[in-house]
């Protein structure tokens, strides 16, 4: 896909390189800080149909087309790196995405200039660097790439594709050697380690999708599920299998986008459009991805046996029907019996299904 690189200056004066692609409703994307414009930026709810929104992504500070030299990696500075893309395309309201730490950033602009945003999108989100696992490994994962930037830019790339392909491994560890030095990824991962965006989620106000890989390795969903509670009009979807098996998003979060953002295009033409209803995953196929689920939510879980509750927790944390079953000491033909049984008294048509609902009825495991 083609596309033009330009620039805008931020607040601290540095350079931002940034691209546009589409003609739509904006849609600024602040991606996690290994991406790039020029090798794998893709560009998140757009398509060749007529609908399709204009999506604005930038490099992050210290990143490929962006300035290289900067000092200045503070959650305030690169908050001030989208107010300055937005004020150069001189847009006063748009929709924003963000995804893993990009998510932090994007959340953090939402509750400091609520209104400039019009749909706030989070991917595997969390709201503190302590969530995003061990401080002794991330700690250490920092001191193997500022001693060795070879070996940390492989294990970076583990990391992001823990079950390869290798080729795309390779892809990715030549990436960050094109895009970035040592000291600016070691400058990154210490901002995720130590960001905290607690107290400015409360003060979003823009309705909110957040959708997160049930096994996704880079942010476990429990803390995509702690910032689903802390914003007041969220909607939170867990995916089956991880957010991101390639470079390039899954067609499940695809399509999630575009049915929150076409949603929102169509109530702004209702004078009345003041409530949304509730998202929920049916299936792992693309197509049925996007339905609506309207109505009430689920009655109390209190008419599951307490068998059909265990198994319904273990669901949520992600078991296979195997796994389930020798946990539990059970057949596998009686783990296939209780599910059916739980489906049937919650209305969910699929894991993910019934993974929302022990969400919503906080069932999940510790």
């Amino acid at each position: 896909m083609e596309r033009e690189i330009r620039f805008c200056t931020s607040a601290d004066g540095v350079r931002i390189g940034y691209c546009v692609v589409g003609k739509g409703r904006p849609l600024i994307t602040v991606y996690p800080w290994g991406s790039s414009l020029e090798v794998n930026w893709y560009p998140f709810g757009y398509s060749s149909s007529h609908d399709n929104p204009m999506v604005i992504g930038f490099d992050r500070r210290g990143n490929g087309t962006s300035q290289r030299d900067v000092e200045d990696f503070t959650l305030a500075a690169q908050v001030g790196d989208i107010e300055a893309i937005a004020d150069e395309l001189r847009l006063d309201r748009f929709d924003l995405f963000g995804d893993l730490d990009g998510a932090t950033i994007a959340a953090a602009f939402a509750s400091d200039h609520p209104e400039r945003i019009r749909r706030l999108i989070l991917s595997a989100p969390y709201s503190h660097g302590g969530e995003i696992g061990g401080l002794d490994s991330v700690s250490g994962l920092i001191a193997l790439v500022r001693g060795n930037w070879q070996l940390g830019r492989r294990a970076l790339a583990d990391v992001v594709f823990p079950r390869g392909p290798i080729e795309e491994q390779i892809a990715f560890a030549n990436m960050l050697r094109q895009s970035m030095s040592a000291d600016v990824a070691a400058r990154h991962l210490e901002f995720q380690l130590s960001v905290d965006v607690r107290p400015s989620l409360p003060k979003i106000k823009a309705p909110t999708l957040i959708f997160h890989g049930i096994r996704d390795r880079r942010s476990p969903i429990a803390a995509g599920r702690t910032v689903a509670l802390l914003i007041s009009d969220a909607r939170f979807v867990p995916l089956e299998g991880k957010t991101w098996e390639t470079s390039a998003p899954t067609e499940q979060a695809t399509a999630l986008i575009r049915q929150f953002l076409g949603e929102a295009a169509d109530a702004a033409n209702r004078s009345d459009a003041t409530s949304y209803p509730s998202l929920a995953v049916t299936s792992s196929d693309a197509s049925s991805v996007s339905q609506l689920v309207t109505g009430p939510r689920p009655s109390n879980p209190e008419h599951l046996t307490p068998r059909e509750l265990e198994v319904l927790r273990l669901i949520a944390d992600g078991r296979t029907n195997a796994e389930i079953s020798r946990e539990l000491v059970l057949s596998l033909r009686t783990v296939a019996r209780h599910i059916t049984n739980i489906y049937g008294k919650i209305g969910a048509r699929s894991k993910a299904d019934a993974t929302a609902y022990a969400i919503r009825h906080e069932l999940t495991p510790d």
